[in-house]
């Protein structure tokens, strides 16, 4: 009985530690793009040589994690791309007894923007004596909400900017956007978040400040400017999602 408990426990604690990656994204490039967080029910089914033989199973939950960067799936299932419609088909090698195959599908949901991931995963093993089957969900954590008026208060050249606060509530004095709260704006994803203009977008009024850990619009604006309305693109970004931040667009007047 020894060894019948020894195969099932091998395999539970090889697939255990394949789906618990530390991986981590740079500047993703596709709509996948991003971190995962799951759990995977996983059936082991070992064949035991006796006369006649018999088949013992062991089914187990696991947390699973994974990143997808540039389109590529990294962590438990390195190396396999995700085509146009979400789907990846990828391999794991369990030295020395084979090969298991996972299925997997990526979707958004475009009025949310969660991105969900749900997948298949099996493999035969005879030199083990073993079979694998199991299913998988997760979704991606490193989504997040930003929202920011449309429209700015204007802007009078020489006179203080009545503050605007992209972080709401406020962090305390020293502290950035998000971790202090669970509800925020932004809110969502892994706090705290950064703020920044996008390239490509207008430039704030010479004299205004955009904090990027709290969010804080202020400033005066200096003389000697022209009156114009400024097109900004203003982003949000969270600890994990810093290449791929939330942008809004709105507008300031500056006048005289």
């Amino acid at each position: 009985m020894a060894r019948k408990v020894s195969y099932i426990s091998l395999f539970i604690m090889v697939i255990s530690s394949l789906l618990i990656p530390t991986a981590s994204s740079a500047t993703p490039i596709t709509d996948f793009d991003g971190t995962y967080s799951g759990k995977l029910t996983i059936t082991v089914t070992v064949t035991v040589p006796t006369n006649p033989p018999q088949k013992i199973s062991k089914t187990s939950t696991v947390p699973i994690q994974l990143a997808v960067h540039k389109g590529v799936i990294v962590g438990w299932a390195q190396g396999s791309v995700i085509n146009k419609a979400g789907k990846a088909a990828m391999s794991v090698d369990i030295a020395p007894y084979g090969k298991l195959t996972i299925t997997s599908y990526f979707t958004k949901n475009a009025s949310t923007s969660v991105i969900s991931v749900s997948g298949t995963l099996g493999g035969s093993f005879p030199a083990a004596r073993a079979a694998i089957s199991g299913r998988f969900t997760a979704t991606g954590r490193d989504k997040f909400i930003f929202s920011i008026p449309s429209v700015l208060p204007t802007a009078k050249i020489g006179k203080k900017y009545p503050v605007i606060n992209f972080c709401n509530p406020v962090p305390p004095k020293g502290q950035m956007c998000g971790p202090f709260t669970k509800t925020s704006n932004p809110s969502g994803g892994n706090p705290p978040y950064t703020f920044r203009l996008r390239a490509g977008s207008d430039f704030l009024p010479t004299g205004l400040v955009l904090n990027s850990r709290t969010g804080e619009l202020s400033g005066t604006p200096i003389a000697g400017q022209a009156s114009v309305t400024k097109k900004l693109v203003i982003c949000a970004y969270d600890s994990n999602d810093r290449f791929t931040g939330v942008c809004r667009t709105t507008t300031m007047v500056l006048t005289k």
